[in-house]
């Protein structure tokens, strides 16, 4: 959506550029009002911010606002503070005071929209979404709620999204069968979830290779073997997609150095989402690999410390063995993973 949403505010145009600020700035006032704040986070978040910490939030806001005001009137000067996650509830006070966002060619009205994974995006994100469809609001919303790794956005459950998103419902459809990955690496992966696991358990029509683990005494130890396999992985079937995860940023640098090192061919580091989606070896954080598959998966340290027993470790160790489609692997040096069955602990 910050993509998206920096589009459509760019499509409105120099000539509604006053307008544009006109709701920054009422944006900006309610941050400095300290009882509208007040009221507003007792109301509807409460215990989320301490009476000192609002106090201190309007206090750096009336700041920022102050230097605001001092900005000439220059229409190439933005000067406003504006974060990526602003640009939803900007856009929402847009549509709210001002009626729809506009493009080129007159105001954004689509007849149906489909959003997948859902599970990440905050309700005022598909508010805004929602608000861009024609009167009778046609939306078709998919998403896993085993999946939702990015608890900071307020995704909790349908039900309750969709009363705040006041869009009608008699139920949620639940998809039963898993076509992606194995009977093997779903069964592993719903062991993973535990008790944030669905009252029924999906279907995967298929099996493969049952699930490996593999423990090491150092990452070198774990770089070598895995340098070997890779090698030979790509000599049985060049054509493949393997990749490489693990749960920190950190962790997947260190484990592609050493296999560039190794002299491993088609290696990649994705740091940024910038998948090539050819034949070969991208290692990568968890977080860059939703809604993605490969070949075969390969967990890096899958340990106590990166995958404790909590709920976002459930989800997000769930995430990263359900992007294999035939073979998973899971290595760790140390402690393995609480989460994980004792088989392969």
């Amino acid at each position: 959506l910050d993509q998206g949403s920096r589009s459509a505010l760019e499509a409105v145009g120099r000539e509604l550029r006053q307008r544009t600020r006109d709701v920054i700035g009422e944006w900006s006032s309610l941050l400095t009002d300290r009882a509208a704040l007040g009221a507003a986070f007792a109301k509807h978040a409460p215990g989320v911010f301490t009476e000192s910490q609002l106090d201190d939030v309007v206090r750096w806001c009336t700041e920022r606002e102050r230097m605001r005001l001092h900005i000439p009137d220059d229409p190439d000067e933005d000067g406003y503070a504006i974060d990526a996650e602003d640009d939803a509830l900007l856009l929402r006070i847009h549509q709210l005071q001002r009626g729809p966002l506009a493009g080129p060619a007159g105001p954004l009205a689509y007849e149906h929209l489909m959003v997948d994974e859902v599970q990440d995006f905050a309700p005022v994100e598909l508010a805004v979404l929602l608000g861009a469809t024609t009167k009778h609001k046609s939306i078709t919303l998919a998403g896993d709620v085993a999946q939702a790794i990015a608890p900071e956005h307020g995704f909790s459950d349908w039900s309750v999204l969709l009363d705040e998103l006041q869009i009608p419902h008699d139920r949620v459809e639940p998809l039963r069968v898993s076509y992606r990955s194995t009977k093997e690496i779903v069964e592993c992966a719903e062991h993973v979830l535990g008790p944030l696991g669905a009252d029924v358990k999906p279907i995967a029509p298929r099996s493969g290779a049952p699930v490996e683990s593999f423990a090491f005494g150092s990452s070198g130890e774990a770089s070598e073997f895995l340098a070997h396999a890779l090698k030979e992985f790509q000599r049985a079937d060049p054509g493949a997609s393997v990749a490489l995860i693990a749960r920190h940023p950190e962790q997947a640098r260190l484990y592609y150095d050493a296999l560039h090192a190794a002299e491993v061919p088609g290696v990649r580091l994705v740091a940024a989402q910038d998948f090539s989606f050819t034949p070969g070896i991208d290692v990568t954080d968890v977080r860059q690999t939703k809604g993605l598959e490969f070949d075969i998966v390969i967990l890096l340290e899958v340990t106590a410390e990166s995958y404790p027993d909590d709920e976002h470790a459930r989800r997000l160790l769930h995430v990263a063995m359900t992007r294999g489609a035939h073979q998973l692997w899971l290595t760790h040096t140390g402690t393995a993973s609480p989460l994980l069955p004792d088989a392969l602990r």
